[in-house]
């Protein structure tokens, strides 16, 4: 299914904004980029500063997650933004 997607003629581009103050954030970045980068491997992953404790990931301009959303702002846990980009975008 994921295939699928990347055959329409373009890759998904998926961003990691980040508050490169926090090292857990900064860390958690890493992570995310990397896991991200295995599940999709055509995907264009990119990390960029963001604003002052925030942790961002958007996949072709839509929030898929948002570490300030919560009532009380978390870390995602294993495979949750992959299974997030996998629903939101059909894979």
């Amino acid at each position: 299914m994921i295939l699928k997607y990347f055959m329409k003629g373009s890759s998904m581009q998926i961003k990691i904004s980040y508050c490169n103050i926090c090292p857990k954030i900064t860390a958690e970045s890493l992570s995310v980029e990397e896991e991200l980068k295995k599940t999709f491997p055509d995907a264009k992953v990119s990390r960029e500063v963001g604003e002052k404790g925030s942790f961002v990931v958007n996949a072709d301009g839509k929030v898929v997650y948002d570490y300030n959303s919560f009532e009380r702002p978390r870390f995602p846990e294993k495979n949750e933004i992959v299974t997030a980009i996998k629903k939101d975008f059909n894979l």
